[in-house]
C-alpha cells in the first residue's frame, strides 16, 4: 500500500489493474495444476512417481505460460499502443513475469504438498521483502510505474534463483519425455483451472467494470480498501493451503468425524482470526484508510467498512470450496465459483448504469458472497455440516491450549 503515496492516483489505478490481469492468467495455471499436485502428491504415492508428478507439473506449467503472449498480442493487433501507451510495460511485460514466476510458484505447490510451510514462507518472504525494499527506495528518490514492474519481476527472478539452487525444484526435469502423470493433472485440474479462473475473475470484475464505465482514478479509489482488506485474505490462504492436504488424506481414509472436526478446527481458527479484525477495521475505516494510503483516499472509507462485512464471509466461502475440491468434486466447485462471477458482474452493471457509486459496487459483494455460501454448504451438508459455536469454540480451546503451554 506503500504504492497509493507513492504513485499519482492515475497510477495506482493503471497498477492495480495490471495487477489484476497477471493475478488472473496465475490463478488460470495454478487452477490448472496445483490442485492435483497437491491432491497426488498425498495419495502416497512412491518415490519414482513423486518425480513423475514434478516433471508433468514442470513441463505443463511451462507449456501453458507461452499463453501470456497473447496479452502483449491482444495490445499491439487492436491498437492500444496508440489509445493506451501508458500500458505498453505492463502489456508487454507480462510475459517475462509470467515465466520466471513458474519456478517459484511450483515449489509452493510441491512444498505445500509436503506441509513444508517453512519453504513456502522463505519463497514469500524473499518475493515481499525484494519487492518492499525496491518500493520503500521511491522515498529516496523518485519512482514510476515502469520502475515497479521492474521490482516486481526482481522479486519473483530473486526467488526464482533461490529454488534452483536449493534443489526445490529440478530444472532438468523439464526436458525430455513427456511426464506420465500430464493427462491425469489436467484431467482434474480441468475444473479446478475454471474454479480458480473465475474466483480470480470474481475478485477482479470490480475492477475490471469500474475500469469499462468510470476511470483509472475510481480503479484507485476503489482497490486502496481493497487491497488493505487483501490482507485479510492471507491468513486464511495460510489456513486453507495448510487443512487441504489432511481433509483430502481423510477423506480417503473414510474418517468422517474426525473430518468434521479438522474442518471445524480449520474454520474456527479462520473466524477468530478475522472477525475481529474486521469489526476493528469497521470503526477505525477512516482511520486506517489515510494512514496507508493518505488524505488523498480519504473518501473510501465507506467502501472499507462494506468490505470489513464482506471480509467476515470470506472464511465461509473459502473453507466451502476447498471441501468441494478434497472431496473430488471440483465441478460443484466451479459451478459455485460461475453463479458467483455472474450474479457479481450483472449485479455490478445494473447499479453503475442505475448512476449508484463505487459503495454500491462494494456492497454487491455481500449478495454475490452470501449466494455462494449458500450453494456450496448446501453442497457438502451430506458430509460436513456448518456448525459455528463448535468451531469458534474449539477454535478458542486450541488458543488456549497453545498459550498454556
Amino acid at each position: 500500500m506503500l504504492l497509493a503515496r507513492l504513485l499519482s492516483v492515475a497510477d495506482f489505478g493503471l497498477w492495480a489493474f495490471f495487477l489484476s490481469v497477471f493475478t488472473m492468467f496465475d490463478m488460470l495455471r495454478s487452477g490448472l495444476l496445483s490442485s492435483a499436485t497437491i491432491k497426488y502428491y498425498t495419495e502416497g504415492q512412491e518415490a519414482h512417481e513423486l518425480v513423475q508428478i514434478e516433471k508433468s507439473v514442470l513441463q505443463l506449467s511451462t507449456a501453458v505460460t507461452f499463453l501470456s503472449f497473447l496479452f502483449p498480442l491482444v495490445y499491439f493487433v487492436f491498437g492500444f499502443q496508440n489509445a493506451k501507451p501508458e500500458l505498453y510495460t505492463l502489456a508487454v511485460g507480462v510475459v517475462p513475469l509470467s515465466f520466471v514466476s513458474i519456478l517459484p510458484t511450483l515449489a509452493t505447490w510441491i512444498a505445500q504438498a509436503k506441509q513444508n510451510f517453512r519453504v513456502i514462507l522463505r519463497i514469500r518472504m524473499i518475493i515481499q521483502l525484494t519487492f518492499f525494499l525496491v518500493i520503500a527506495s521511491g522515498y529516496i528518490w523518485p519512482i514510476d510505474l515502469e520502475l515497479v514492474f521492474y521490482g516486481y519481476c526482481l522479486s519473483y527472478a530473486l526467488a526464482a534463483l533461490w529454488v534452483l539452487f536449493t534443489g526445490r525444484v529440478k530444472l532438468m526435469l523439464l526436458f525430455g519425455a513427456l511426464g506420465t502423470w500430464c493427462k491425469r493433472i489436467v484431467k482434474f485440474g480441468g475444473y479446478s483451472m475454471g474454479t480458480l479462473l473465475g474466483s480470480n475473475l470474481l475478485r477482479n470484475s470490480d475492477t475490471y467494470i469500474i475500469m469499462a464505465f468510470l476511470n483509472e482514478a475510481s480503479v484507485a479509489i476503489y482497490n486502496v480498501p481493497n487491497r488493505i482488506m487483501g490482507l485479510l485474505d492471507i491468513p486464511i490462504q495460510a489456513f486453507s493451503s495448510a487443512d487441504y492436504p489432511r481433509l483430502v488424506s481423510l477423506i480417503e481414509k473414510k474418517q468422517f468425524s474426525e473430518l468434521q472436526t479438522s474442518f471445524n478446527k480449520g474454520l474456527g481458527i479462520s473466524l477468530l482470526v478475522v472477525w475481529p479484525a474486521a469489526i476493528l477495521v469497521f470503526f477505525a475505516a477512516k482511520w486506517i484508510v489515510v494512514l496507508i494510503a493518505g488524505i488523498q483516499y480519504e473518501n473510501s472509507y465507506l467502501i472499507m467498512r462494506i468490505f470489513a462485512i464482506y471480509a467476515m464471509l470470506l472464511p465461509l466461502d473459502r473453507y466451502t470450496g476447498l471441501m468441494l475440491d478434497a472431496l473430488g468434486i471440483p465441478k460443484r466447485n466451479m459451478a459455485k465459483v460461475v453463479l458467483m462471477l455472474v450474479a457479481n458482474v450483472v449485479l455490478d452493471i445494473v447499479v453503475l448504469t442505475a448512476g449508484y457509486g463505487l459503495e454500491a459496487v462494494a456492497a454487491v459483494s455481500l449478495i454475490t458472497y452470501s449466494t455462494g455460501i449458500v450453494f456450496g454448504f448446501s453442497s457438502i451438508k451430506h458430509v460436513v455440516r456448518i456448525q459455528l459455536l463448535q468451531s469458534l469454540s474449539l477454535a478458542i480451546r486450541l488458543v488456549l491450549s497453545k498459550m498454556k503451554r
